[in-house]
């Protein structure tokens, strides 16, 4: 997979694992529940490269997961303007439609995903607010929704919808996806080029 519009990416999984993951200790983070030895938010360095990442995400993938467990997707893009197509209302009605479909003809038979996707998740609900996000430089309650616009704490789109699924390789199809639908709506909006920037520099 070619990046032709994203710069980085960089992944958060939560879960539980019975040994040290290859990357490293996890982060500590509250709302994960999961009974393991060890459990917490493993968070990756920026990645360039759909091999780094999918191989990352293979090795590093937990042991354990419940409803607790989700996983997080940052992206940056090659420019503000850029940016701001992605806080546009026509992208999030573009990528809830993939997203249905691509659970749909995957036969995602995970609960939580479906959950999520419905908005039924305190920490993923179903909301669109991307200027006040893009305007926070903390962390704040705004960001529980599908995708979070983190732009002064992090210049990245977050995209928060998954959960952790049982195995890594849905999770690896799943990430795929995503960064195929960003990559086209980028490619084909013409928001991608004619919208002025809602972010500065």
């Amino acid at each position: 997979m070619k990046f032709n519009y994203i710069d980085k990416v960089g992944v958060e999984i939560e879960g539980g694992w019975d040994v040290q993951p290859p990357a490293g200790p996890p982060g500590h983070d509250g709302s994960v529940q999961v009974i393991a030895p060890i459990r917490g938010e493993l968070r990756s360095r920026p990645m360039a490269r759909w091999e780094t990442i999918e191989n990352y995400v293979s090795a590093n993938w937990p042991t354990r997961t419940d409803r607790t467990c989700g996983f997080h997707v940052h992206i940056s893009v090659n420019n503000t303007h850029l940016y701001s197509s992605l806080m546009e209302k026509r992208f999030y009605d573009f990528f809830l439609a993939r997203m249905e479909s691509w659970g749909r003809s995957n036969d995602i038979q995970n609960s939580e995903f479906w959950s999520r996707l419905n908005g039924d998740n305190h920490y993923c609900k179903k909301m669109w607010n991307p200027d006040k996000q893009a305007e926070i430089a903390f962390k704040d309650t705004v960001r529980y929704a599908h995708w979070n616009f983190c732009f002064l704490q992090h210049t990245t789109a977050e995209c928060r919808l998954f959960p952790t699924f049982k195995k890594p390789h849905v999770a690896v199809k799943a990430i795929r996806e995503l960064l195929s639908i960003v990559e086209e709506w980028l490619d084909k909006a013409p928001a991608a080029v004619e919208v002025e920037a809602v972010v500065e520099d």
